[in-house]
């Protein structure tokens, strides 16, 4: 299933060895232009499904743990962290089993098209999710981050559908085209900004009546990459159905990507554990050996305390 609105798809199949190269370079024009790309089917079904189980038990797990809207928590059988808020479950997965696999977490066509836009070292500063329930309302288009310093994005986001996001359950409805089409200067012209999630923004919706939108439909398995300052929202579930897609952040290391905590994901131990491929994304959070590890904590200092279901 492809992105629907406009009759466009961004999608770049799994490659051959001989195409690599040539796929990675169409993903990461189309990321840099359109703001989103659709690897289809990347995620190996055994992988898959028995993510999906853990998650799903994990989630009902979060529903049996009663706490108030808006505020951190963990989990009172399997011990995940998450918050909930407006019909929305974030909950951050235990980087072990399936949801430590390469193949998830670091898919190497992923891996590639970061490393031609960030840089090879580019880091993950979360691991969580995003499940929509029925209770979920309508969200106003936002940007996930401030907006850059420079005019091309310092870092995007990974959404790996675990169940089919068809047009009942709340699939994501984008307004394409990258960073430098959405800059700061038409919205402080309008004497409007794009970072609530809640709530109805009238003037906001106003500007955008002339822009075409996008509900980008995935099949489970399906990983999507955006630009995090591509204008977008949450839609409603219909299905009364869960819909879970895992959302990681990832940045270049020169940006500092506030959001997230990934010790809600892992710990010494599990660190040790990982496949190297996986395990070079958070060595910014382990390794005090390196500068970046004191660089990180420099910045957090600097920046100052964050809420607690973002620090």
């Amino acid at each position: 299933m492809g992105a629907q609105g406009c009759g466009r798809d961004a999608a770049v199949t799994t490659a051959p060895a001989s195409n690599a190269m040539e796929q990675t370079s169409t993903a990461a024009f189309l990321l840099s232009t359109r703001g989103y790309v659709r690897i289809p089917n990347a995620v190996p079904t055994l992988t898959l499904e028995t993510a999906r189980t853990q998650f799903f038990e994990w989630l009902h797990d979060c529903f049996d743990t009663a706490v108030e809207e808006g505020v951190h928590a963990v989990s009172k059988r399997y011990g995940v962290h998450f918050w909930h808020d407006k019909g929305r479950f974030r909950i951050s997965p235990k980087l072990t089993g399936a949801f430590a696999d390469p193949m998830l977490i670091a898919h190497p066509q992923v891996s590639a098209v970061l490393s031609a836009l960030l840089g090879s070292d580019f880091y993950c500063k979360y691991v969580g999710s995003d499940t929509c329930l029925g209770t979920a309302a309508l969200q106003p288009p936002h940007r996930d981050v401030m907006f850059y310093r420079v005019n091309s994005p310092s870092c995007y986001v990974i959404n790996i559908a675990l169940v089919d996001c068809h047009l009942d359950n709340g699939p994501l409805e984008v307004w394409p085209n990258g960073t430098q089409w959405w800059g700061p200067q038409p919205f402080l012209n309008n004497r409007v900004l794009p970072f609530a999630t809640e709530g109805h923004r009238p003037e906001l919706e106003r500007l955008l009546e002339a822009c075409p939108a996008e509900k980008i439909l995935l099949s489970a398995g399906d990983i999507l990459l955006r630009d995090p300052g591509m204008l977008h929202r949450g839609t409603i579930n219909r299905s009364g159905e869960p819909r879970p897609v895992l959302t990681l952040g990832v940045a270049k290391r020169s940006y500092d990507y506030r959001y997230g905590n990934i010790r809600f994901n892992l710990d010494e131990t599990a660190y040790a554990a990982l496949d190297e491929r996986v395990r070079a994304m958070f060595t910014y959070a382990f390794e005090p050996s390196t500068l970046f590890y004191w660089r990180m904590r420099w910045r957090r200092l600097l920046a100052g305390p964050a809420p607690s279901r973002f620090a």
